[in-house]
């Protein structure tokens, strides 16, 4: 009797929207956290480095797949030159800003969830998901392919709904995206966007 008192209390606190992103915010802050943590506790240096040294060598100004080996592709190296205008890249940075993006894919993935499933089943979603990967481990660019992925599909359902939105703003976002990245994607392999 006692038990089931307090979980119909939980169950209710759980269905209230605001109580449950501040336990997604508290989920992505937590998730941050241990992943900083893990990046000064924890030396990996082959796996840091094979992300880290492609990024400095285009920063110098090297051309891609000319003198740099990509295996990943270029999105992960273009994104770390443009964070280096902001913030400096080397080995620590790069891991502050892979849990930043895990960080933030997980309250998006709460966004998306919460729009399709309701609050409650949304938080026990990211808690389950948060159980099975809580922090990034290696810096690979899964991390940030599935935040722009994440980021993309939360603006498409938010775009949507809106009848000026889906007939105008929408095509044109992602016309936006399918011209200008294809676009700069050609011209960064014949490195002629982001040269010294």
């Amino acid at each position: 009797m006692f038990f089931s008192k307090i979980n119909l209390v939980l169950i209710n606190y759980f269905r209230n929207p605001r109580f449950s992103f501040v336990i997604s915010l508290f989920i992505a802050l937590l998730s941050f956290y241990l992943g900083v943590q893990y990046l000064y506790f924890h030396y990996d240096i082959h796996h840091w480095s094979f992300i880290l040294e492609p990024a400095i060598n285009f920063i110098k100004g090297y051309s891609l797949y000319d003198q740099i080996p990509l295996q990943y592709g270029q999105g992960q190296v273009i994104l770390f030159k443009f964070i280096n205008t902001i913030y400096k890249i080397d080995y620590v940075s790069i891991g502050i800003v892979t849990s930043l993006f895990f960080s933030l894919s997980l309250l998006i993935f709460y966004n998306i969830s919460r729009y399709l499933l309701g609050p409650l089943d949304s938080v026990l979603l990211l808690i389950l998901l948060f159980l099975i990967h809580p922090y990034p481990q290696v810096p690979w660019p899964d991390y940030y392919s599935g935040f722009f992925l994440l980021a993309f599909f939360y603006a498409y359902i938010k775009l949507k709904n809106n009848s000026f939105n889906s007939f105008v703003v929408l095509p044109l976002l992602i016309n936006f995206f399918k011209n200008n990245l294809l676009k700069n994607i050609n011209n960064i392999i014949d490195n002629k966007t982001f040269t010294k």
